[in-house]
């Protein structure tokens, strides 16, 4: 659920509207976290659409979304009311900079890296196909088009039985 931005009320850093230190704040808190936004999105939940319209300004997290966004990024309850609400940039808090994941486990970090590597190259791969689709007629990109999902559904699954072990 998503409702328009009202009028901002408050703002860490002159200039700075609450939608770009809460982006800022969730950028540094993803490359801590090792994760992407849209992984974000899919435990929050909203659609992908809908986390860039909160993190472009166009609407402002109900509470619903924004306990979720806490949650997804680890953040103390209330962090994504408070950047909206009374001008709080979690950049600026130690205690919420040096955050430590919730799996930071010995041995974590490194299988980490590698799912982490393993998601770049999809990612890759997936504009790779976008552009050999672009060069390709109506059957054949239909077929390049299912052959793909069958290949992200595969990595996904064998990248989620490694994470819950």
């Amino acid at each position: 659920m998503l409702r328009k931005l009202m009028p901002e009320r408050a703002s860490p850093m002159p200039g700075l509207p609450p939608h770009e230190v809460l982006d800022r704040a969730m950028k540094a808190r993803l490359l801590e976290l090792r994760k992407r936004l849209i992984d974000v999105a899919r435990e929050v939940p909203i659609s992908d659409a809908g986390l860039r319209q909160i993190r472009r300004g166009e609407y402002r997290p109900v509470p619903l979304t924004a306990r979720g966004i806490d949650e997804a990024l680890q953040w103390p309850p209330g962090t994504v009311d408070r950047i909206y609400d009374e001008g709080f940039d979690p950049l600026s808090d130690p205690a919420l900079v040096a955050l430590p994941p919730a799996d930071s486990a010995p041995g974590a970090a490194a299988e980490s890296e590698g799912l982490d590597e393993v998601r770049r190259l999809l990612d890759d791969a997936e504009e790779t196909m976008r552009r050999i689709q672009e060069r390709l007629g109506r059957p054949q990109r239909d077929r390049a088009q299912v052959l793909w999902e069958l290949l992200r559904k595969e990595v996904e699954d064998s990248t989620s039985e490694t994470e819950s072990q």
